[in-house]
């Protein structure tokens, strides 16, 4: 029986350490890149969630995001399919818990050099 127990918490815990355990994911921006010519940017956030300490992103401790944008550019010009950057509609409460997304495309440039070089941007607007 004690070895059964000594067997089973071995499994336990190989199991669990392998589980992974990442930053927060409530409020996060992200670019993918298709095919090395087309960019999609997407921004998420809660307005409920409060941001903790080393959060990432860019994010501020104890605030709440109220909007966010995507922007792709290229030698300082926007270069968004859109013409400008993308917002997210703006949260009207601090304690709602809805999911505000926006998205962003550019097509990449295909000559060389930091003057066609595709850059992402994203920003958060507090409460």
């Amino acid at each position: 029986m004690k070895k059964r127990i000594i067997c089973f918490t071995v499994m336990l815990l190989v199991c669990l350490s392998s589980i992974p355990v990442s930053a927060q994911s409530t409020n996060y921006a992200k670019s993918t890149e298709t095919l090395q010519i087309h960019y999609t940017g997407y921004i998420q956030f809660r307005p409920s969630y409060e941001i903790p300490a080393n959060a990432g992103y860019g994010l501020t401790k104890g605030k709440q995001v109220k909007r966010a944008y995507t922007n792709y550019t290229r030698n300082g010009k926007c270069v968004t399919t859109t013409g400008a950057r993308v917002y997210t509609s703006t949260a009207t409460s601090k304690t709602s818990g809805s999911l505000y997304i926006a998205r962003s495309n550019a097509w990449d440039d295909v000559r060389w050099g930091d003057k066609y070089t595709t850059k992402f941007h994203y920003g958060w607007i507090y409460f």
